[in-house]
């Protein structure tokens, strides 16, 4: 939503106060907040859910299945949630221990 500022001029002020109002041409459009909010979740989470394929999809499953266990879950982990320092807190590992066998597993970072 767009906003312009109304401004109240002062000759012997230097702050101005402002007050927020909306844009004539957004009251007809305006959607209410709760709808927003709806709206922007939804945007959040396809957009999560394609970036979560894309890593599902170019993952080296062969490298990662070859992993022992802990440095295989952490792995699965990452390409489910896209968070290289949750990753590397849940591996025990520095971020950029972990990046290296992200590279290694072919697991691009989608942001």
């Amino acid at each position: 939503m767009k906003f312009k500022y109304l401004k109240r001029n002062s000759l012997f002020s230097t702050v101005e106060s402002r007050k927020l109002v909306p844009d004539e041409k957004d009251v007809n459009t305006m959607e209410t907040l709760s709808e927003r909010r709806k709206r922007i979740l939804r945007e959040f989470q396809e957009d999560e859910a394609e970036a979560r394929k894309i890593r599902e999809e170019e993952a080296g499953w062969e490298y990662i299945n070859r992993q022992p266990p802990n440095i295989k879950e952490t792995l699965i982990a990452f390409i489910r949630c896209g968070d290289l320092y949750v990753a590397s807190i849940i591996a025990q590992m520095t971020i950029n221990e972990f990046n290296e066998f992200r590279i290694k597993a072919k697991i691009p970072v989608v942001s």
